[in-house]
């Protein structure tokens, strides 16, 4: 029987919504775009795309009505480039084009209708197709990392667990009565969409206010919560739905490891050019 190509799953999840955006990588450089309520488990196929994307470094606006898109092909022109696009397609409704992807990408501002870019504001001038309600903002000495992981992390509600321990994160969930813990591993900030994360760290549960010790969540490469207080997941290539107290019991599990390119809209090999129609 042949070996069914790995599966990665980086999910950004809204902060005001119930939507979550899914970047599925798989097989090699291809990449799936999907919309994901995890409150009713619906699930929006989007666009292919083939070539490189950064998700520690893309964002989903706070309603999960705009994405923040960093991508690199390595060829042609340009070689990278920053799109705000409408999940879970990539048609760019504004396009910076980019020489490297050492910079890009950018982060929502949760309090205002602002776009903020990781791009120098003298570098270049977006083009635009559509009119929207945000404004974009640029940042004067971009960061090629941290720093919007720092911004995206505080929007979506992690805070520094109450023993201040060292790299140990904590997220509530809605009705108070659990919390995930996130316990990192050599790094400064938790970042559960950033490349390599899955040796990061280590997601866990617990009951607040609970004396007993964490239930370690195995090979979890995000999780989260939905409005219902359920427990969200992405692992092995598939996402679960799971109330806490039965963790290892999933409700709903949507297995996303079969797609392929073809068997969905595909857009293949080029950059999300302004005009272009959703794919």
């Amino acid at each position: 029987m042949a070996r069914m190509p790995r599966t990665t799953l980086h999910v950004l999840a809204a902060s005001a919504s119930p939507f979550a955006l899914v970047l599925r990588r798989g097989p090699s450089k291809w990449w799936h775009f999907l919309l994901w309520n995890r409150d009713t488990g619906m699930i929006e196929p989007g666009s292919w795309f083939h070539g490189m994307v950064y998700p520690g470094q893309c964002d989903l606006s706070p309603r999960g009505d705009y994405f923040l898109l960093l991508a690199l092909r390595g060829c042609g022109s340009p070689p990278a480039w920053t799109a705000l696009c409408r999940p879970p397609y990539v048609r760019a409704l504004a396009f910076w084009p980019q020489e490297s992807a050492r910079t890009g990408g950018g982060y929502f501002d949760e309090r205002l209708p602002v776009a903020w870019l990781n791009i120098p504001a003298d570098t270049v001038v977006p083009e635009v197709s559509e009119r929207t309600a945000l404004e974009f903002g640029y940042q004067e000495e971009p960061d090629q990392y941290f720093g919007l992981l720092a911004e995206r992390f505080r929007r979506a509600g992690w805070k520094p667990n109450e023993k201040q321990e060292a790299g140990r994160w904590a997220l509530p969930s809605p009705d108070g009565k659990w919390e995930l813990v996130l316990q990192l591993a050599g790094t400064a900030l938790p970042d559960p969409t950033a490349p390599g994360h899955e040796n990061a760290g280590a997601y866990a549960l617990r009951r607040r206010g609970s004396t007993a010790r964490p239930l370690i969540l195995p090979e979890v490469e995000w999780a989260g919560w939905n409005g219902k207080s359920q427990l969200c997941l992405a692992k092995g290539g598939t996402l679960q739905t799971a109330p806490p107290a039965r963790a290892s019991e999933p409700v709903m599990t949507l297995d996303l490891r079969a797609l392929r390119p073809g068997n969905g809209r595909t857009l293949a090999r080029r950059p999300p050019r302004t005009g272009a129609s959703a794919p």
